[in-house]
């Protein structure tokens, strides 16, 4: 899994990805996947904290 920050017109967003089975996972579905490990506890994430 890889952190990055990503910027738009001016906006910094903190942005997460992966890869799986060969597949980009980026946006709001590594975001949704990030955040459901953290609370399993499998992971800690830290990006698009509500």
């Amino acid at each position: 899994m890889r952190h990055y920050r990503a910027s738009y017109h001016g906006v910094h967003y903190e942005m997460v990805e992966f890869y799986y089975g060969g597949h980009r996972i980026w946006g709001a579905t590594a975001a949704m996947v990030c955040n459901l490990l953290a609370r399993l506890g499998r992971l800690s994430c830290r990006v698009l904290s509500c």
